[in-house]
């Protein structure tokens, strides 16, 4: 990393700490995790789905059985397709 990339992303971190009170890895959250947060499904869950799936329309369009490795949860898929119908009514806005 360039020394003047180092200097600009400590003071990214300074200020988010000043101002946030948290470190700049824990405020910056892939969009992902947003949507998934709705699901509550925990850290390790929305991790393992982020990793798994790689963005938004992958985790929208899997099959019921490409989850059974991360979520026991059979209703995961229609916990899902809820979760869109309620983003695209306005019922939840992430």
């Amino acid at each position: 990393m360039s020394v003047e990339k180092e200097k600009t992303m400590l003071d990214l971190d300074s200020i988010s700490r000043l101002i946030l009170e948290k470190d700049i890895e824990t405020v910056v959250l892939p969009r992902e995790s947003y949507f998934l947060n709705h699901l509550n499904l925990g850290n390790k869950g929305i991790f393992q789905m982020t990793k798994q799936f790689g963005n938004i329309n992958e985790i929208i369009n899997a099959k019921l059985d490409e989850f059974s490795s991360i979520i026991k949860s059979k209703d995961i898929k229609e916990d899902i397709m809820t979760l869109v119908d309620q983003i695209l009514d306005e019922k939840v806005i992430l």
